[in-house]
């Protein structure tokens, strides 16, 4: 299924997540850094952990599955929303046959990634429009109220 090589890289890259360690991710021999743009008064809005969490699992993916393109582009077979709310749904409810306990957060992540991924090779029909607050469609309280109150 992976080339020796394909498979040694992520051997290795599951070792480095195992231990903790961060992924780097390397194009032509130079490092690639990502910066994002964050107001200071907004800092504490991002989860730096959390965005790197979703980049490592997005890199051991390419290892295992191949280019994103190809599996969920024009002519790929699988579709990311979907697959999106399998993840939701392991995460709500646990799943019993991959010994999958409900609440792992990790699974938020990998919902994270198939948004992005829906958002990168949308479906026919789906489309991307700003919004502003007036087309919001809410929050939920955690008493199960929709609302569009402030903090």
């Amino acid at each position: 299924m992976f080339t020796k090589e394909a498979k040694a890289k992520l051997e290795e890259t599951k070792a480095l997540l195992d231990k903790g360690e961060k992924i780097v991710v390397e194009m032509e021999k130079k490092t690639k850094q990502i910066v994002l743009n964050v107001s200071v008064d907004a800092q504490e809005e991002i989860d730096v952990d959390f965005l790197q969490g979703m980049v490592n699992r997005m890199v051991v993916s390419f290892f295992k599955y191949g280019k994103v393109e190809e599996g969920y582009g024009k002519d790929g077979a699988m579709d990311a929303i979907e697959s999106l709310k399998l993840r939701l749904k392991a995460f709500e409810e646990g799943n019993e046959a991959k010994n999958l306990k409900k609440g792992n957060v990790e699974m938020l992540m990998d919902v994270a990634n198939f948004a992005m991924i829906g958002f990168m090779f949308p479906r026919e029909g789906e489309y991307f429009e700003a919004t502003d607050s007036n087309k919001s469609v809410g929050r939920v309280t955690k008493s199960g109220h929709t609302t569009e109150r402030k903090n």
